[in-house]
């Protein structure tokens, strides 16, 4: 389970270290209105897309 992390947010981007209580890592994202995410883990060679469509909530 994620262990909740600050946030820090530049150039439309978000970076934060994804962390459990057996790995961390540096993430950068970005988020857009009705749950669009873009998720960078560079140290995976890892890039995840979620396209979701709940506009205006």
């Amino acid at each position: 389970m994620p262990i909740p992390q600050p946030t820090y947010y530049g150039y439309y981007w978000y970076c934060e270290q994804l962390m459990t209580n057996t790995f961390s890592y540096p993430v950068v994202f970005a988020s857009g209105n009705g749950g669009q995410y873009i998720m960078i883990i560079d140290a995976l060679d890892l890039v995840v897309v979620f396209t979701g469509s709940n506009y205006g909530s």
